[in-house]
């Protein structure tokens, strides 16, 4: 594949909207191509300083401040590296990992690759900048494949059986970090702790909790000073009246596809796809898009697809907008799944099998991925510990997705507990066994790994922030001990963590407390 092909869809790498085979192939390149990379290093540089852009009133002396701000933004940023660099990874804005360009920026916008391009990033950036300030609508950038209109499907949904479209939002993220040639253990970690609550989710106080969760998920990770106080009012403004009671009241029906969704979340996806087909017969259009994206998630492409259209074709738009999302995974994965058999068929090494696992990945062969994975760590030599405790967090999270839920669990105890696993990996392991076991019924347990995780250095204050919101919400809706919860609620709301202190928030005033 040319340089040239390449580098023209780098900054759509970095901002995750190509498509998993396409990014794939970048990825494979990058790692034979040193000058891409220095490319995708540099990007990374613009990207990074432009997202530490802030709004704020506009003065006589806002020039001086950008240009300052320019200058010195480098030498700031290598002062205290790990905090911005995790959290902008976190927000799905960098890849895990890639050499920081350290010369200053100005000597860089002037004499690095391409200063056009630069200075049209810049411009593009300070008109953003200034759009904002005049309340003036932002500029789209064009995606290059359809994008599942979570949080606009979740604030028009009522109930748990309404927001069927975050939960395909959320999954696809994990999905995707689970595709990627590099980890990102949190990303999957805290995708998973959203499809598990969202699959719970029975009340309106539950879809505001939602929207702040794939609100996350879809990048918006932005800290809070800790300081900085979070209240009901803060948040809805005058516009909290409109709830009418108060929010933890506003109880919603019972809902039949919910009930479904609750087989599909503790593993049992026969039953979950016979119910599914049951209300979709009915004409249920929301119950056609849960079956197609359970049939995509157990491999029958030719079933989602069926089951997709017929939810595309209902009227409804929110529904439409997830189920086309859906429809592109399944162009890719039909292509992967050509990409894959050769290759599985001269499989030797552990980077053999590894591409082979990510492909079947793609293609939505999660047994296959499972095994290929496993045959990856069998392969690998015994002084690459970080590569084989990856592949095996891979190869329980594809268990897990077969419905093979004890088995996923026992996978990610082990490599939680293994003192040699990189500690954010061993931490995101130890979430995902304990959002396992919550979704198997065992509350308790499922606390008790909790406990454990927050008494060990997570590395990450996100990381820490989402063991204790699964720990308050398995607490408030499993063991309803509203008095545990609130506690572990109340680290979270008052941890500065954005959108994560505001879930936890919500849940707060869902107890009561």
């Amino acid at each position: 594949m040319a340089c040239q092909e390449i580098q023209e869809d780098l900054q759509a790498y970095l901002d995750g909207e190509l498509t998993p085979v396409r990014r794939a192939a970048i990825e494979s390149h990058l790692g034979e191509c040193s000058d891409c990379r220095g490319i995708l290093a540099e990007l990374r540089t613009v990207s990074k300083v432009l997202s530490g852009w802030s709004g704020r009133s506009v003065d006589d002396g806002f020039e001086k401040s950008l240009q300052t701000r320019l200058a010195f933004e480098p030498t700031e940023a290598k002062r205290n590296k790990t905090a911005p660099v995790r959290a902008a990874r976190f927000a799905g804005s960098l890849p895990a990992t890639g050499p920081v360009y350290e010369g200053g920026f100005l000597r860089w916008i002037t004499g690095g690759w391409r200063p056009a391009a630069v200075a049209a990033a810049v411009l593009i950036a300070i008109t953003v900048y200034f759009a904002r300030e005049a309340g003036a609508p932002l500029p789209k950038r064009v995606a290059t494949t359809p994008k599942t209109d979570a949080l606009g499907a979740l604030s028009g949904a009522g109930t748990a059986g309404e927001i069927a479209d975050g939960i395909v939002f959320a999954e696809l993220v994990g999905k995707r970090a689970i595709a990627a040639v590099e980890l990102d253990s949190p990303r999957v970690a805290l995708s998973d702790v959203v499809t598990a609550f969202l699959a719970t989710a029975e009340t309106e106080t539950d879809k505001s909790v939602g929207k702040r969760l794939i609100n996350l998920l879809a990048g918006n990770a932005h800290m809070q000073p800790a300081a900085r106080r979070v209240t009901v009012a803060g948040l809805f403004g005058a516009g909290a009246g409109l709830f009418g009671r108060e929010l933890h009241a506003a109880e919603a029906a019972a809902d039949p596809l919910a009930a479904a969704r609750q087989f599909e979340s503790a593993g049992r996806l026969r039953e979950a796809q016979l119910r599914y087909r049951a209300l979709a017969s009915g004409g249920a259009v929301r119950a056609e898009l849960a079956l197609g994206s359970l049939n995509l998630r157990m491999g029958d492409l030719d079933g989602a697809e069926a089951a997709l259209a017929a939810a595309a074709a209902g009227g409804d738009i929110v529904v439409k907008t997830a189920a086309d999302g859906l429809m592109v995974e399944i162009a890719d994965a039909r292509k992967a799944r050509q990409e894959v058999a050769p290759l599985r068929a001269t499989a030797v090494s552990a980077a053999d099998w590894q591409r082979v696992a990510l492909l079947e990945v793609q293609a939505y062969d999660y047994r296959s991925a499972a095994n290929s994975f496993m045959k990856a760590a069998g392969a690998a030599s015994e002084d690459q510990i970080e590569f084989v405790q990856s592949v095996r967090f891979r190869s329980a999270w594809c268990q897990k997705e077969t419905g093979q839920i004890s088995t996923g669990v026992y996978g990610f105890k082990g490599i939680a507990e293994d003192s040699r696993s990189p500690a954010t990996l061993g931490y995101a392991a130890g979430i995902e066994q304990a959002v396992g076991l919550a979704r198997a019924g065992d509350y308790a347990e499922s606390i008790a790994v909790c406990k454990m995780l927050v008494k060990r250095p997570a590395g990450d204050p996100v990381m820490e922030a989402m063991a204790y919101f699964q720990k308050g919400f398995v607490e408030l809706r499993g063991l309803e001990d509203k008095a545990a919860a609130a506690e572990s609620l109340g680290r979270v709301s008052a941890a500065g963590q954005g959108n994560l202190s505001y879930a936890a928030l919500i849940l707060l005033q869902s107890s009561g407390k």
